[in-house]
C-alpha cells in the first residue's frame, strides 16, 4: 500500500501572506500603467523660446518665411535655433492632424535621405 502524505493546512496566518503578496504585486502594477498613461506636458512656444534664451542660445522667429514658403501646412509658430553646425527647429501647428500630416512629411523625407547615403 503506497505511503499517504499529509495534507497541509492553509491557516489564518498564510492566507494574510498571500494577501499581502497580491497587493503588493496588484500596487506594483497599478503605479506602473498609472505612470505610463500620465502625459507629459507640451511646452508653449513661450516657453521653448524662453528656455533656449536662459540656456545662451539665439532663437529665431521665422514664421513669416515658413508660412510665405508652405501657406497651406497650418503653422502657427517657428522657432528656429542655429549653433555650432547643429540646427533645431520648433513647430506650432494649428491642430494635431495637420501636425501629424507635417511629422508623416518630414520623417518620410528623412528616411529617403538615410537611405541615399
Amino acid at each position: 500500500m503506497p505511503k499517504q502524505t499529509e495534507k497541509y493546512k492553509l491557516t489564518v496566518k498564510d492566507y494574510l501572506k498571500l494577501f499581502a503578496v497580491l497587493a503588493f504585486v496588484g500596487g506594483l502594477i497599478f503605479f506602473a500603467l498609472k505612470a505610463a498613461g500620465t502625459p507629459i506636458p507640451t511646452p508653449t512656444d513661450t516657453q521653448v523660446w524662453d528656455t533656449l534664451t536662459a540656456n545662451g542660445y539665439t532663437p529665431i522667429d521665422q514664421t513669416e518665411q515658413y508660412v510665405k514658403d508652405n501657406p497651406t501646412m497650418g503653422i502657427e509658430r517657428n522657432i528656429t535655433c542655429i549653433t555650432d553646425g547643429l540646427r533645431a527647429e520648433v513647430f506650432v501647428f494649428e491642430e494635431v492632424g495637420v501636425a501629424m500630416a507635417a511629422y508623416n512629411k518630414i520623417t518620410a523625407h528623412i528616411g529617403l535621405s538615410l537611405i541615399h547615403i
